[in-house]
């Protein structure tokens, strides 16, 4: 069986000629179809990590003494946002594969 594909490229000109290319689907077709239980628990782990920095993050400028530490911790609040869904996504991928 040939496991090459033809398909059609538009190159960006005038005349929008479409010109013939081909993919090796063999790199395809190799790829695991999910990550093994070591990746998967490396990635459960590293979401939990990112996850916990975010919420510490988030919760700083509340218990922080310093006013000045306080207002730091406000200013890096977007930061914590993107690391707290960063790591909740990761740990949601890890628990779905998980349950493949």
């Amino acid at each position: 069986m040939d496991m090459e594909l033809l398909c059609a490229v538009v190159q960006g000109r005038k005349d929008n000629r479409v010109l013939p290319c081909r993919f090796d689907l063999r790199a395809i077709y190799a790829m695991p179809a999910s990550p093994s239980p070591k990746e998967n628990n490396e990635m459960l782990f590293k979401g939990l990590v990112c996850a916990l920095i975010g919420a510490a993050i988030l919760l700083a400028p509340y218990v922080a003494r310093s006013p000045s530490v306080q207002e730091l911790m406000r200013q890096a609040a977007l930061v914590g946002w993107f690391s707290l869904v960063l790591g909740a996504a990761l740990v949601a991928r890890a628990l779905f594969s998980r349950r493949r």
